[in-house]
């Protein structure tokens, strides 16, 4: 296991408090804000998707999603 993935293995625990602490809403809502500009997004991929904090919006927003991410743990 590579240190970024070790990294972010360990933290699949507490990610989604951890981003809510820092961004709060805002980064979701800017997120949000940018995809209802866009139209006919269709198939979307997310590299580096975490515990799918953003994935449920993109899913919302496109016809389907394919996400992934380096640590196995952000997954499950």
């Amino acid at each position: 296991m590579v240190d970024a993935e070790r990294f972010w293995a360990h933290a699949a625990s507490v990610y989604d408090d951890g981003i809510d602490y820092v961004f709060g809403n805002s980064m979701r809502q800017i997120l949000l804000d940018a995809l209802k500009r866009e139209s006919n997004l269709g198939r979307t991929v997310e590299f580096g998707c975490g515990t799918g904090y953003y994935t449920s919006l993109l899913a919302e927003m496109s016809g389907s999603v394919v996400a992934t991410d380096i640590a196995e743990e952000m997954l499950e």
